[in-house]
């Protein structure tokens, strides 16, 4: 029984679902361990800490220690947030599918450029998996895929923007405007 943590199912590969922790008290944490270890199929915990050593430290007294990870939870207002403009020759597209928003640019041949997604909950978007493809990096794919999240989920209704940014994504969130809120301090068991 989880008390002061949320398990999220995700039913993606490696990572079928996931036990969020809001604060580094130890016993939340070593509950969520337990469940993490104790459920069939592959769990991840992630502690939304601002003490991420003491999270880590419960982390590892309950037998799951961190991954050594330095994401970071990151927000943002969306009504100031960027859109800037997709450079010639790059399309930009913006569908939805199973109600996530999904940004995608591509090359003149139709190649995926770069690309992101990103969900809506209420007044907050959830953007996740920003990628840029290596041969076209540099050339502000990352930030107009975002861009054009932020509007459409704006057009949408949501007025606040909520991710989890590695140390090289949270470069790119940071000139859009985005602020370190916590660290996330992330578990999984070895495979």
């Amino acid at each position: 029984m989880l008390d002061r943590a949320l398990r999220v199912e995700l039913g993606l590969p490696g990572r079928d679902f996931e036990v969020i922790v809001l604060d580094a008290d130890p016993s939340a944490i070593a509950a969520a361990a337990s469940e993490v270890r104790d459920s069939p199929g592959a769990g991840w915990v992630t502690v939304v800490s601002a003490t991420p050593e003491r999270a880590a430290a419960a982390l590892a007294d309950a037998g799951l220690p961190p991954d050594g990870s330095e994401d970071r939870l990151m927000t943002t207002g969306l009504a100031t947030h960027p859109e800037p403009a997709v450079p010639s020759p790059y399309r930009l597209h913006v569908t939805e599918q199973s109600g996530v928003l999904i940004a995608t640019v591509t090359d003149p041949l139709g190649a995926v450029a770069a690309s992101a997604r990103a969900a809506l909950r209420g007044a907050d978007a959830v953007p996740d998996k920003v990628e840029t493809a290596r041969e076209h990096r540099r050339r502000g794919l990352g930030a107009a895929v975002m861009g054009a999240l932020a509007a459409e989920s704006r057009a949408r209704g949501a007025r606040t923007g909520v991710l989890a940014a590695s140390v090289e994504g949270e470069r790119l969130y940071t000139r859009l405007g985005w602020e370190p809120r916590a660290r996330l301090v992330i578990a999984r068991p070895a495979p």
